[in-house]
């Protein structure tokens, strides 16, 4: 997935033809695919036929040390320089509501744990937060 040297002119560094952003990896939209390693683990909860809650957690690496971080649209979001292959930690919660067929509301918080490639390469390492709400009517 990576590019094991930056300095050569083969580029080995996949791009996804699709970005779904955080479909995939996290709600926080901090990485896409490029570069990456994403163990991923969730659970979900259904109570009756109206709510539904699902932690999720994400363990981002890199897959090559010699490349960058990337976001969803490919671009570079940590540059390489570091030998930390461990970019960080994100969880994310979803509380979802079904109102009828119709309509659908979703609530969420996900937190992004910065890493040691992130703390060593980033000019601000802080964790980030990212919380929404979203109604949805179909028509």
């Amino acid at each position: 997935s990576g590019d094991d040297d930056a300095t050569d002119d083969s580029a080995q560094t996949f791009r996804a033809p699709y970005p779904f952003g955080h479909k995939y990896t996290g709600y926080a939209d901090v990485l896409g695919y490029n570069n990456l390693h994403d163990i991923y683990g969730s659970l979900k909860y259904k109570s009756g036929a109206s709510w539904t809650l699902e932690g999720a957690l994400h363990k981002f690496l890199r897959a090559e040390t010699a490349d960058a971080a990337y976001n969803t649209t490919g671009a570079v979001v940590f540059a390489a320089g570091s030998s930390e292959r461990d970019i960080g930690l994100e969880f994310d919660t979803v509380l979802d509501y079904t109102f009828d067929k119709w309509a659908t509301m979703q609530a969420g918080w996900s937190h992004f744990f910065t890493g040691p490639f992130v703390e060593d390469v980033a000019v601000n390492d802080d964790d980030l937060d990212f919380i929404w709400l979203s109604l949805t009517a179909k028509f």
